[in-house]
């Protein structure tokens, strides 16, 4: 696969403040576009494939998941999907986050994550029903005396909780990825009515 590097950050240079500072105050720049964000945008969108996301979905604890999530959140923010929708080559741009939108939609993901939640619950079933005859032949086995402090023991039991974990974690990356597929839809919607209008308002200019 292919491997991208973090977009990077819009740095913003306060001024010097303070009595005794023994430079010229500057003033703050004014916020610009990363230059490398179309080319991030390109690769993110170019990795949204349903075999990759499933990859991902499979392997959340993995360092290459780890570093897939982190990069799209890193370049879909709210001020950076404006910016790629709105500047320079947005055609192109509002091409790939309309695609990044259609695969992070919770209808598509459900495709993907369904089945991997369906495998937790039955791994989790199967871990339960093996404690539960190993509690069975415990109780056959032992004299009576002790059978309360193992049934006990059976309830106290934390039953293979890396599943519950790998669980939750599946449900919190489909709603992470949800948020970001609605997020990008509300604001290509917004530059589009945007624009919409300000073509409007030209057609009106001309036909005074």
């Amino acid at each position: 696969m292919t491997t991208i590097s973090t977009p990077t950050t819009i740095a913003f240079n306060a001024p010097l403040t303070g009595p005794t500072s023994p430079r010229p105050l500057k003033q703050p720049e004014v916020s610009r576009p990363d230059p490398d964000l179309g080319r991030h945008l390109e690769d993110i969108s170019a990795r949204v494939d349903r075999k990759t996301i499933d990859y991902m979905m499979r392997h959340l604890d993995s360092e290459e998941s780890k570093d897939y999530f982190k990069k799209i959140d890193t370049l879909l923010t709210p001020d950076n999907i404006r910016r790629l929708a709105s500047g320079p080559n947005a055609k192109s741009h509002i091409k790939a986050l309309a695609h990044i939108e259609t695969r992070f939609n919770s209808g598509s993901l459900a495709k993907i994550s369904g089945p991997l939640e369906w495998k937790h619950v039955e791994d989790y079933r199967k871990a339960v029903e093996a404690e539960l005859f190993e509690l069975s032949l415990s109780l056959f086995f032992s004299d009576g005396e002790n059978s309360f402090e193992l049934v006990r023991g059976f309830l106290n039991k934390e039953t293979d909780q890396h599943i519950l974990h790998a669980m939750h974690d599946l449900r919190a990356r489909h709603k992470r990825l949800s948020e970001v597929s609605t997020l990008v839809k509300n604001i290509l919607e917004s530059v589009q009515d945007v624009e919409a209008r300000a073509q409007d308002w030209r057609k009106g200019m001309r036909s005074v």
